[in-house]
């Protein structure tokens, strides 16, 4: 027994050691056995030395009839150790295609991310066992490195961290642990359910594993760890790539991203989505832009979308874009310092030039309107007018931007295009200078 208290307490000590002192310790607190054994292996560590401050947070999802007697079974477990405690109720209803494990897990996470202040902490009970189901489950689910890796010690979650002080223990030694101290907790039902896929790994697979192999979970979660140094070589080596190939934030140089092999256009892919928070994009619809994008056809896109984004190739360079561009309607305009539009990040600027667009006259509407088929003006520059249509294409406008292009009119006359032209006659010294930003 000595051995397996020494186990968690090191493993609490060396923990709370690396901490900024006066660190906030959240606990995420079910009352189970784990994060029961999380909150007094910490209460009692602080109890010999201070050093951080401990709270403990009980998620009610309303799943089970009897979640809201578990949060006063976590209630009385604090007070009796004068552990300051927060109770918060959540609609873990799944969603269509999501099951209750997920629905809850993202619904107690938010939770959490709301609460939590930055630069606290997020603690959690998981153990080694809890590493090698996770293992599993990615594997059975086709994951790479990423996924192999499964969870790490800490992470930065929201404006905080989120710490795992006990993922190398086993499960055993939290057993041990809570019958030494005669902890008493709760047993949520569902965690015998063998329909959840994690349920039935921890049931009926992991038992059989270690029965052939004492040491499986051991095992197991070593892999998990070169996996997450194997994990940490190719992000450094994309960050190379990406740096090496960035044009703009959400547009690569296609010369630059050909040179690298296929696994590391893949690497990069998915280093790049992940920077600006874009969901994975699935592997086949990846295969078939990469296989696209070696030659891409002379004037033809290239293109493959997925959830809410498009990833194309035109004229060189590869880009990022929603998947949906859709112009607002006219809309009056005035000539304030930033104008947002109403779709995705474009934004329009307006700022005052030694030369630029002349100011309305008194009986002048100004709107901010969109191209329309047969548009034809005349840019100061051009010796005639002609259609928006070949002016797009001779300034170079991506096809894709061509149809939520902001366009200035002052009543029915198109004055100006941000960023290309601004129509003859209508240019004054000094006067508005309109540039038009977009991602």
């Amino acid at each position: 027994m000595g051995s397996t208290l020494n186990t968690i307490a090191h493993a609490i000590c060396e923990y709370v050691k690396q901490l900024p002192q006066g660190t906030t310790l959240n606990v995420g607190f079910s009352g189970g056995m784990d994060s029961t054994v999380l909150l007094h292996a910490l209460w009692y560590e602080l109890l010999r030395e201070p050093l951080c401050q401990l709270r403990a947070i009980y998620v009610d999802h309303g799943l089970q009839p009897l979640s809201s007697m578990w949060g006063e079974h976590c209630r009385d477990f604090c007070e009796t150790r004068r552990i300051p405690f927060v109770s918060l109720k959540v609609d873990a209803t799944p969603k269509p295609k999501q099951s209750p494990e997920e629905a809850a897990r993202i619904a107690r996470y938010h939770a959490f991310a709301m609460h939590l202040k930055t630069g606290e902490h997020l603690v959690t009970g998981h153990h080694q066992n809890d590493q090698a189901e996770t293992f599993l489950l990615n594997v059975m689910r086709g994951s790479g490195v990423s996924g192999l890796a499964a969870m790490p010690l800490s992470k930065v979650f929201k404006q905080a961290c989120h710490d795992r002080p006990l993922l190398h223990v086993p499960y055993k030694d939290l057993q041990s642990y809570a019958e030494y101290f005669q902890l008493t907790w709760v047993d949520d039902p569902s965690n015998n359910n063998k329909e959840f896929d994690r349920n039935f790994l921890r049931h009926h697979i992991l038992p059989q594993l270690q029965k052939r192999w004492p040491a499986a979970n051991p095992a197991i979660v070593r892999t998990s760890q070169l996996c997450a140094d194997d994990l940490q070589i190719l992000q450094e080596i994309a960050q190379q790539d990406l740096s090496n190939s960035l044009l703009q934030l959400k547009q690569l140089t296609l010369t630059k991203f050909n040179q690298l092999s296929v696994p590391r256009k893949r690497n990069l892919l998915r280093y790049w989505f992940k920077s600006l928070n874009i969901p994975t994009i699935p592997k086949k619809r990846l295969d078939t832009f990469l296989a696209q994008s070696e030659s891409p056809k002379s004037g033809s896109q290239v293109q493959v979308s997925w959830k809410d984004w498009t990833i194309r190739v035109y004229k060189e360079r590869i880009y990022l874009t929603p998947r949906e561009l859709n112009a607002p309607k006219m809309q009056e305009f005035t000539f304030a310092s930033q104008h947002p539009l109403g779709h995705t990040t474009h934004l329009l600027r307006c700022n005052m030039s030694s030369k630029g667009l002349r100011k309305p006259l008194k009986n002048e509407k100004v709107t901010l309107r969109f191209r329309k088929e047969n548009m034809r003006v005349h840019p100061e520059s051009r010796g005639r007018s002609q259609t928006l249509k070949k002016l797009f294409q001779e300034y170079q406008v991506e096809p894709w931007m061509r149809d939520v292009w902001p366009l200035i009119f002052y009543n029915d006359t198109l004055v100006a295009a941000p960023n290309l032209w601004i129509t003859k006659g209508f240019i004054a010294e000094p006067g508005y200078q309109l540039s038009f930003e977009y991602e």
